[in-house]
């Protein structure tokens, strides 16, 4: 990895990971220069120790002396303090200590009086040029969070172990959001060359606690449509000036990522977020979606799974930019801006903890009655009428439905449904609330989109409307809460006849976080190592899209008729990362088509209680291993169980090739059948290949057929035939998609030559083995 300070290339540990991501905190948020801070700062030991043998993993000086210490290799914070305080003993300089793992952050001060040195633990450190932490700040020298997540799980991770009686993620995240939304609120009612009112006084909590208290008190007053009188924030004195201490420095309604929606998922714990199906959807792939509907301050949006707004909040700000360009006076702007919050944006969610702090959020942003609803979207028409949501009464819908492990609909609303799966529901429903004409915006999982079982919802719904874009989101976007692979679907409703439009189709790559949820940088392969610049495709996007640039390696333009006629609504499957001359290639299916292929699947399993039971071989994916075929004796079966399997008209022989069509990462994986093979029972997830004319004008082989199948451009082609069936990859018959390359008649003995001397010397190899049995 690359070290910020040094710009040299050093080797990636746990430990040093957290070193490297605090110092752009230190950067980033505290305002500190590379030049201000040293890595193994050498301090003494003892008063006598002149070698100063003991290194500090941070050092950060200011005026070029030392003003903080900061370890980030202990990973309890205890036996961090106590090094902390080692190291800070005997250096007069040093005021401020952190120690940090990552996940946790602590603080120290020191305290000298009478000649007597003491520690006491602080909520924060000073930002540089600061001499405390309870120095108040303008409203506009506030920073833009780099990552908010890391805050808020820095917030959650000191509450677990500090608060008593508040342990549980959900009412962790009560308290916490209720904080943020003073904050938000102080944020946006004070005037940017004023100090604000959201700050820490470092030597009194009680001070700091009371302070915040009163802006709740304020916030419930404006909006007593949306708290109770009895709302309150119930943390101790020292926590709440924790959260503020840790918040007070940063803009968060500039911030890039929705506020509610990263305090969520960074405070509540994966089996309640499982349970209640709440995953968010990341900011940018809001932002990008509400980009290509193009919300207008006349259009009447909702989001019927609105979570915590995200959706909503992005809509009503691309209107208000819009209309803060229009030329009119600014109180006429303001005016449209707050009527259009009041009266165009609805929102229904079920969960009355989410639906409660999405109206907050919503009333204290869009300084109006919120429109949102605590509701079950999928009720009759006649509730949601009672509720003031009428069905086709909405120019927009965009919404990311739940899909968490406990999500079902309930027995007496399945009826007035097409079916009782609830994503097929909520696209049904959705659909429902558009007006003829209107857009929805809906992501669902990747398995609506490509499998069999969902086509005759494919031909009712997206058939039978004009699909404007589809958008093929990364695995990692729901990531590290839900694996599922989804896809954005852009649909006008429309009846549409003849197909002709296009679909623009986008191929993101990157989200910008890893599985685990961390931020994710661009790796340079020329440099070989991890930049600065943030791995996110979707900027890119939005500004080809500005540019109406619709065919590049994000976007292309595909027919609906050809996607309907595919039958596969999947982005990737519609870009060629080779983009092979027809002549040099040629597909599987076309090979079996002019008789120069035969395929055909493996036989199926056998019974569980008979695997390891018997002496004919049964052969799974996992045993496709190094271009053959592994026989583990521990799932052979007996005779009378390969009897019942084994194909009754066709029979192995050598040189077949065997293809893993399903199983994780192994796709497209690929052996040889040797002899010893051949009396083998094979799973269904295996394909077999047999060339039945080698007397063809492309000079295909049995030989070097496997060496085709194995090639760089085939792989590459795999990337964008293998979609995921729920949380599993498959191929299903789009192997036959599959371009070979093709090479002169020269190329292509020699690759059958080398191919035929390597069977034969393996062959010869099971041979020996065998005789020695």
């Amino acid at each position: 990895m690359l070290d910020i300070i040094s710009n040299r290339e050093i080797k990636e540990t746990p430990e040093e990971i957290v070193r490297q991501e605090y110092i752009k905190v230190l950067i980033n948020d505290y305002g500190y220069k590379v030049e201000d801070i040293t890595l193994e700062y050498s301090v003494k030991k003892s008063p006598s120790d002149t070698r100063r043998s003991l290194p500090v993993d941070i050092a950060i000086k200011e005026n070029g002396t030392s003003k903080i210490f900061v370890e980030t290799k202990k990973t309890e914070y205890q036996e961090g303090f106590i090094q902390l305080k080692n190291y800070m003993d005997f250096e007069s300089d040093v005021t401020w200590g952190v120690w940090t793992n990552g996940s946790d952050t602590r603080y120290i001060k020191k305290i000298i009086k009478n000649g007597k040195i003491d520690y006491i633990e602080r909520n924060n450190i000073p930002k540089k040029y600061f001499a405390d932490v309870s120095e108040q700040i303008k409203k506009k020298d506030l920073i833009t969070a780099t990552n908010l997540q890391i805050i808020f799980r820095r917030i959650r991770a000191y509450l677990a172990s500090s608060e008593v009686g508040t342990t549980r993620d959900e009412n962790i995240a009560k308290e916490i959001i209720n904080v943020v939304l003073c904050k938000v609120y102080i944020e946006k009612f004070t005037p940017s060359d004023e100090y604000y009112e959201f700050y820490a006084n470092q030597d009194d909590d009680k001070k700091t606690a009371q302070r915040i208290k009163h802006i709740f008190e304020k916030v419930k007053n404006k909006y007593d449509e949306v708290f109770s009188f009895r709302d309150e924030i119930t943390l101790t004195n020292q926590s709440l000036a924790y959260i503020v201490s840790q918040l007070q420095i940063y803009s968060l309604t500039d911030s890039s990522r929705n506020v509610l929606s990263d305090a969520f998922e960074s405070i509540v714990g994966y089996s309640l977020k499982g349970e209640k199906g709440q995953f968010f959807t990341p900011k940018n792939i809001i932002k990008l979606m509400v980009h290509l509907i193009k919300p207008q301050k006349q259009h009447k949006i909702i989001d019927p799974a609105c979570g915590s707004g995200g959706f909503l909040i992005e809509s009503m700000l691309y209107v208000w930019e819009n209309i803060s360009n229009i030329g009119i006076s600014d109180l006429a702007k303001q005016e449209d801006q707050r009527d259009y919050a009041m009266k165009k944006i609805f929102g229904i969610e079920k969960d009355d903890f989410l639906a409660k702090f999405c109206k907050a959020y919503m009333a204290v942003i869009g300084d109006g009655k919120s429109g949102i609803k605590i509701l079950n979207s999928l009720s009759t028409p006649k509730m949601l009428e009672q509720h003031d949501i009428n069905l086709a009464s909405f120019d927009l819908v965009l919404t990311n439905p739940p899909f968490g492990k406990e999500i079902s609909i309930e027995n007496d609303l399945k009826s007035q449904y097409c079916s009782s799966k609830v994503d097929i529901a909520f696209l049904q429903r959705a659909l429902d609330l558009v007006k003829p004409k209107g857009i929805l915006g809906i992501i669902l999982s990747e398995v609506v989109f490509h499998a069999p079982t969902y086509k005759k919802f494919r031909d009712l719904f997206f058939k039978n409307n004009k699909i404007l874009s589809i958008i093929d989101l990364p695995h990692d976007t729901f990531r590290p809460f839900n694996n599922a692979k989804c896809v954005a679907l852009i649909l006008q409703k429309e009846k549409n006849s003849n197909h002709k439009n296009l679909i623009k189709m986008i191929n993101l790559k990157e989200i910008g976080h890893t599985p685990q949820g961390n931020i994710k940088y661009i790796f340079d392969y020329d440099k070989n190592i991890i930049t600065d610049e943030l791995a996110d495709d979707v900027p890119s996007v939005i500004k080809l899209l500005e540019e109406n640039n619709f065919n590049n390696h994000f976007i292309k333009e595909i027919e609906q008729k050809r996607v309907i006629d595919e039958d596969v609504y999947i982005p990737r499957y519609y870009f060629e990362l080779s983009k092979p001359n027809k002549e040099n290639f040629i597909t599987i299916e076309n090979l079996i088509s002019e008789n120069i292929l035969e395929s055909f699947e493996g036989h199926g399993s056998p019974s569980s209680h008979f695997k390891g039971k018997g002496e004919y071989p049964y052969v799974r994916v996992k045993d496709i291993v190094n271009l053959e075929i592994n026989i583990n004796v521990m799932d052979s079966i007996p005779e009378f169980e390969y009897i019942r399997l084994k194909w009754k008209e066709r029979k192995l022989r050598e040189k077949d090739i065997v293809f893993v069509r399903r199983g994780s990462y192994r796709i497209g994986d690929v052996g040889f059948v040797y002899k010893k093979d051949i009396n083998s029972i094979y799973t269904k997830e295996l394909q077999f290949f047999r060339v039945v004319d080698e007397k063809n004008k492309y000079y295909i082989t049995k030989n070097n057929l496997l060496s085709l199948l194995r090639s760089k451009e085939v792989r590459k082609q795999l990337e964008n035939l293998i979609f995921m069936d729920t949380t599993l990859p498959t191929i299903y018959k789009r192997w036959l998609k599959i371009k070979l390359p093709l090479y002169n008649e020269q190329d292509m003995e020699l690759l059958d030559k080398k191919m035929s001397s390597a069977y034969n010397k393996r062959q010869e190899f099971w041979d020996i083995l065998n005789r020695s049995d």
